[in-house]
């Protein structure tokens, strides 16, 4: 039941320089050009950015480096969910989390998210484990309130001979823990891993080690690939998001600040994209000048022959993640 899709690993990320390759805007930064350039490049790029939001009839939104950063939110976070009303989901990698923990912590930052507007996936790694071994002896290794999550479906959820071992973020992974479960994986038990993700930004500049770290370790140590990783870039998320919003991917905006999750994930379905932060490839470097007002960022000025330059590349073929969970 392993479902690769190519050779290359998932955690090497997905390929962008190759010669039939379109890149999604050209890494120029502003502060590279002189000043009145870079101020008409920017507007450009802001008005650009608000002609896709008034384009689109849903939004996927990334949460991490998005909406929020830590314990605080980035800056537009809370104008973007006003301006999308009802017509968004938040798509996270998260793992660690349900729906209704996440929801409780945006609350507490000033974002009243509903929890059917949040696709996370660590749950949707539960739901999709569930479907394919409905009856098996299944190992969380993730947090404890996942591990509840899965209990609460109906999961056997053990720590001894498992069938499934589903690796999620672990902050309590240890040498022990590695030790167990790279033998129960040489056992027989199969593996699943809810995101790929190697790490994410910490308050304090560095970084904080992620899933697919622990991934790695796993399977350095067993000799065993998993049979699906189920975060983004794969689609399952992108289609659980789709399927709740009730529109064509076609017409919904992927919103969020990684080209290789974000980015890679949105051209898989033929979605539009709409990068921004620190990256190279970020249309703006924060979401705030979008709502902020101004004549010269109107949304509907400028040429008309702009609008459709970036709805030509969305076609290039992503064979970028093996251990992909077919759907």
């Amino acid at each position: 039941m392993r479902h690769f899709r190519s050779s290359r690993s998932a955690l090497e990320g997905p390929t962008w320089g190759g010669e039939d390759a379109v890149p999604m805007r050209s890494p120029v930064e502003p502060a590279a050009l002189p000043a009145a350039v870079a101020r008409d490049f920017t507007a450009r790029r802001i008005r650009d950015a608000r002609r896709q939001l008034a384009r689109a009839t849903g939004f996927v939104i990334d949460l991490d480096g998005t909406l929020v950063s830590g314990n605080q939110l980035m800056p537009g976070a809370k104008a973007l969910l006003d301006y999308v009303k009802d017509r968004y989901a938040i798509v996270s990698n998260n793992s660690r989390d349900t729906a209704v923990t996440l929801a409780r912590k945006l609350a507490r930052l000033g974002l009243r998210v509903a929890p059917e507007h949040i696709v996370l996936a660590g749950e949707q790694a539960v739901r999709l484990m569930i479907e394919r071994y409905p009856r098996a002896r299944v190992r969380i290794v993730a947090s404890p309130a996942l591990a509840q999550f899965a209990a609460s479906l109906g999961c056997n959820v053990v720590e001894h001979e498992p069938d499934v071992i589903l690796l999620g973020r672990d902050v309590n992974f240890s040498y022990l823990r590695l030790t167990s479960v790279a033998n129960q994986l040489r056992g027989g038990a199969m593996l699943m891993v809810t995101n790929p993700d190697l790490s994410h930004p910490s308050m304090d500049g560095g970084v904080t080690p992620e899933t697919g770290s622990l991934m790695s370790a796993v399977i350095a140590c067993a000799g065993v690939e998993p049979v699906c990783v189920v975060g983004k870039p794969e689609p399952l998320l992108f289609r659980e998001a789709l399927r709740r919003l009730g529109t064509d991917a076609s017409s919904t905006l992927v919103i969020g600040d990684n080209p290789l999750t974000d980015g890679a994930g949105a051209r898989q379905l033929a979605m539009q994209c709409l990068l921004v932060g620190r990256d190279a490839s970020a249309v703006v470097s924060s979401l705030a000048p979008l709502f902020e007002s101004g004549a010269e960022d109107d949304p509907d000025d400028g040429d008309e022959e702009d609008e459709d330059d970036e709805e030509d590349e969305d076609d290039e073929d992503d064979s970028g993640a093996s251990r992909a969970c077919r759907q």
